[in-house]
């Protein structure tokens, strides 16, 4: 029995150039770009069990 839907949490990188990457590189770029701004104080990350929501944080200091 074949399932389609699962599949590998293994961190990969993204290509900025490559079709299949683009929509989620500029995701995570608009991303980066929103904890630049001095007047973000929250964020809510939301995500299924290992989407990668740790990964992004940061000690702040």
């Amino acid at each position: 029995m074949e399932d389609d839907k699962q599949v590998s949490l293994t961190p990969a990188l993204l290509n900025r150039d490559s079709e299949s990457d683009k929509k989620q590189y500029r995701s995570v770029l608009n991303l980066a770009r929103k904890l630049e701004e001095k007047d973000i104080l929250n964020l809510a990350l939301t995500g299924p069990y290992g989407s990668g929501k740790s990964s992004i944080l940061r000690p702040v200091g």
